[in-house]
């Protein structure tokens, strides 16, 4: 809804301008109605109109005082000046000040209303473009974090030139995931609970940004600089206020919740090493029923250097599997193996670290969603019984023998092309679902395919369509905000991209089978 502030002294043309006109018919609800120019500007900055519809001559503040002020402080608001003729050289110095129309007395309701459907047409349309501004910068910083979580950014910073701020932060990592590892058709649920809860309790000044990494986990980037806070006070008021949505999630939710956060490291180059530490804290929760969340810094010191070293080995053997890179994977395992005999390690630290590649295998073939005992057939035998192989040299061939089985199979068996494309759609949803605007057309654009393409490859891949999931997505999304915060029904309407809450209503009563109201009783 376009909102409309009426600012006139006379309580007469107010009451008549608010009963002559249907205005929920039309888009627009009166969000506020003012006397004079004075009590106007201070309901504006409560209310935030989309368009002021102002009378000239009022006492304390006139209407071309008002236009001005609001003008100044609210830029992308629209003005529309109702006036006499006697006033009509004041009405056009108006818009010189920038006002977007004015209206000559006496005028008929169907001139109001093509007046301001015609602003409503230019608010939609430097809406859109805001929009798409604000999604290519989302984008851009999306692609820059998630690489540098993985790889060291180089020294070219040619792709930072728009968003030089995020050279110099201060950054901190928190990842989280299931303790439960079978649980990925919950995801959408869980990410959805973290990016409302991240938005409600940090300050919309502290740097946030949420990616889901290749393995599933939920990693938040958090940013601040080194002028805003120090690194121990950024440290603990983000251990703090994770903590408290960490106890939000396991409370309301239905599966318990990992979390491992970093310290805190200055600057970009850091990320991956921020990403590692919290891998590495990540590792001691999901083994242990007792704890939730865990900071890298109260690991002991004798302990960070094995985690740290094994999280690290695992990124890099998984990227191996990733790229079908056989003979990278073996002369790795080959080289950690060396190490491992030449230190003389003990027989049962090289068990736990055999037990934890044959997890890393299972976990990388599940999670590409192959069931295991497909790529690995007969060797099944073998993870079936990984007891048995109790001397290190034995455990160095099996660890070899299953990547060589799940890299080849990979090679072979390459992602199908509807697979690539269903996902690459499913990620644009999941970060844009909140836009009332998305369309399918926006989603195959992103992938430079057909629509049409991009509906049958969608179909052939999950079975539903394209259009079913966008609904998904944001019923699932309504569904958490309705159990697990205070919005109103028009705000959560807003957040998962509807335009009118009585139309997301019925959306979710034909979903759901019940109405939004009676579900958040």
């Amino acid at each position: 809804m376009i909102k409309i502030m009426i600012v006139e002294d006379r309580p007469v043309f107010r009451a008549y301008l608010k009963a002559s006109i249907d205005w929920n018919q039309y888009g627009f609800e009166i969000c506020c109605e003012a006397k004079n120019g004075k009590e106007a500007l201070d309901l504006a900055s409560h209310h935030y109109p989309d368009i002021v519809l102002t009378d000239i001559n009022m006492p304390l503040m006139n209407g071309l005082e008002l236009s001005e002020a609001l003008v100044n402080q609210y830029p992308e608001v629209s003005i529309v000046l109702i006036t006499g003729y006697s006033e009509f050289e004041y009405a056009r110095k108006a818009i010189k000040l920038g006002v977007s129309d004015y209206i000559l007395k006496p005028f008929d309701k169907e001139e109001l209303i093509l007046t301001l459907l015609k602003i409503k047409d230019n608010l939609q349309v430097s809406y859109e473009s805001r929009l798409r501004i604000k999604n290519k910068d989302e984008d851009e910083i999306h692609e820059i974090l998630k690489s540098a979580i993985h790889t060291s950014p180089s020294d070219d910073i040619s792709s930072l030139i728009h968003h030089p701020e995020l050279i110099s932060y201060q950054y901190l990592c928190i990842i989280s995931t299931f303790k439960d590892q079978n649980r990925p058709e919950d995801f959408i649920f869980w990410r959805s609970a973290v990016t409302q809860l991240m938005k409600q309790m940090f300050e919309l000044d502290l740097f946030h940004h949420i990616i889901k990494d290749a393995e599933g986990r939920i990693v938040i980037l958090i940013g601040a600089t080194t002028d805003a806070l120090n690194q121990d006070v950024f440290h603990l008021k983000v251990k703090t206020e994770y903590q408290k949505i960490t106890t939000l999630l396991n409370k309301y939710l239905t599966y318990e919740i990992a979390t491992g956060i970093s310290s805190v490291h200055k600057g970009l180059k850091t990320l991956k090493l921020c990403y590692l530490e919290a891998l590495s804290a990540i590792k001691m929760t999901i083994h242990d029923a007792q704890i939730d969340v865990i900071d890298f810094a109260t690991i002991p010191e004798e302990n960070k250097k094995h985690i740290f070293y094994s999280v690290e080995i695992n990124e890099q053997l998984i990227r191996k599997c990733r790229e079908n890179d056989l003979e990278g994977a073996l002369k790795q395992i080959d080289a950690i193996y060396d190490n491992f005999i030449s230190e003389n390690i003990s027989s049962n630290y090289a068990l736990i670290v055999f037990m934890g590649f044959i997890s890393l295998i299972l976990s990388f073939i599940t999670q590409s969603g192959k069931r295991i005992e497909i790529v690995l057939k007969e060797d099944m035998e073998i993870v079936m019984n990984i007891t048995r192989y109790e001397t290190i040299y034995e455990q160095r061939e099996i660890i070899k023998r299953l990547f060589a089985s799940t890299i080849s199979h990979f090679s072979i068996y390459k992602v199908s092309r509807s697979f690539k494309v269903a996902q690459k759609a499913k990620q644009y949803i999941d970060m844009h679902y909140s836009e009332n605007t998305l369309t399918v057309s926006d989603i195959a654009t992103n992938q430079y395919i057909n629509e049409t393409y991009l509906r049958k490859m969608f179909k052939l891949e999950t079975t539903i369509t394209i259009t079913e999931y966008i609904t998904r997505v944001r019923m699932t999304h309504a569904k958490i905000l309705l159990q697990n915060s205070a919005l109103k029904l028009s705000e959560i309407t807003e957040q998962i991209g509807f335009n009118d809450a009585g139309y997301f209503s019925r959306a979710f009563k034909k979903y759901y089978g019940t109405s939004p109201s009676q579900f958040k009783k």
